[in-house]
């Protein structure tokens, strides 16, 4: 079995709660009360999302973004 990393992209709302999204997977997104809570429900959500187009004949798409930061400084 391959593994392969797909990036996620991570964002807290105003109430803190989290949402995860898989660009490469169309539709795969995933909401949590926490980061950690969030980043687990988001492999399960892969996970589910690969064994769907698996089970109906689907191409599954490889991962094509990666992500950088890029640190600036900002005057306070």
């Amino acid at each position: 079995m391959d593994t392969v990393d797909y990036a996620v992209i991570l964002t807290r709302d105003d109430t803190g709660k989290w949402t995860a999204e898989v660009p490469a997977l169309p539709g795969c997104i995933t909401w949590g009360s926490s980061k950690d809570e969030v980043l687990a429900l988001v492999r399960e959500a892969i996970e589910g999302w690969i064994l769907s187009r698996q089970t109906t004949g689907k191409s599954i798409p490889s991962p094509t973004m990666v992500v950088e930061l890029a640190r600036v400084s900002v005057a306070s």
